[in-house]
């Protein structure tokens, strides 16, 4: 039998394929990385963009964040 493959392996293999780092929410302030894929649980995925990860400020007490789109070089 085929093994089945999940909704957030196959939003892995997209972003990793077309050279983002994540998904984020920018309404929600939320975002992650493919290493840790939607650790809230694929309900949610449906809000989620494609981004890229940058470092964050030592005051925002993140150590980094998902901002939409791809990185601008």
């Amino acid at each position: 039998m085929e093994k089945l493959i999940s909704v957030k392996e196959i939003v892995a293999k997209w972003l990793a394929a077309n050279g983002y780092d994540g998904l984020v929410d920018p309404d929600r302030e939320c975002g992650c990385q493919v290493s840790d894929l939607m650790p809230c649980g694929e309900g949610n995925l449906h809000e989620c963009e494609a981004g890229h990860k940058r470092e964050a400020a030592p005051k925002t007490g993140y150590d980094f964040l998902i901002f939409p789109g791809k990185k601008v070089k």
